[in-house]
């Protein structure tokens, strides 16, 4: 169809998915109101558009690679570009590149890449995009309650991340082990017991803390 109308000489033709399917059109221009009317054909030729597909978002911990696996069609190729300062291994024109973070990508938490299209013919580039986020890895810490032989002794997660959300806590207390936040234990035995907390956040980025308690008697 024509915008504003057909009888403009500057208008817009847009093509009709039957123009799009046949891959070219005939457009003709009649001279109206003159002593001959004359008539002036151009032909256009319509190739499909390109397009680009970066990937599906990722999440990942601090200090990892992000592997990327772009798709182009109908371009000669794709250029990658990101919104923070990492680089691109081998090269930015490499569909499976590798995107190295900088350390302001970490402290951000977040970085979007994205792949343009090149070598697009007369159409024009398009672009996709995908988010990055860069969680930190966690500092795995807790508290507890005075430890009594035959008392129940409750362990209070206080591990900490910048960047990320921690998801799991695996507990080993020696005589068993447990994957609440907050557990609770009982020992039997008086002395030096060894407990072990690992966290993970939800990229998977985990941290490990030993400690030592001392179980006494109970009070009299």
């Amino acid at each position: 169809t024509f915008s504003p109308s057909s009888t403009t000489l500057g208008a817009t033709y847009t093509p009709s998915a039957g123009d799009i399917a046949s891959g070219s059109i005939t457009l003709t221009l009649t001279a109206t109101n003159a002593c001959l009317n004359t008539v002036d054909n151009v032909i256009i030729t319509i190739t499909p558009a390109p397009t680009s597909s970066a990937g599906i978002d990722q999440v990942i911990c601090a200090g990892s690679l992000v592997n990327l696996n772009g798709v182009v069609t109908i371009a000669g190729g794709g250029q990658w570009t990101t919104t923070g300062s990492g680089f691109f291994a081998p090269n930015d024109s490499a569909l499976n590149a590798i995107y190295v973070p900088r350390n302001a990508d970490t402290t951000a938490g977040t970085v979007t890449l994205i792949l343009t299209t090149t070598g697009n013919g007369k159409c024009i580039a398009v672009s996709d995009s995908m988010v990055v986020i860069i969680e930190s890895k966690p500092a795995a810490n807790f508290a507890h309650t005075p430890a009594c032989i035959n008392g129940a002794i409750n362990f209070s997660d206080v591990s900490t991340v910048a960047n990320g959300t921690i998801v799991s806590w695996n507990w080993d207390f020696g005589n068993g082990t447990s994957i609440l936040q907050n557990p609770a234990n009982t020992y039997t035995v008086l002395g030096l017991q060894t407990v072990t907390l690992i966290v993970s956040t939800t990229a998977g980025c985990s941290d490990t803390i030993v400690k030592t308690i001392f179980v006494n008697v109970l009070p009299v």
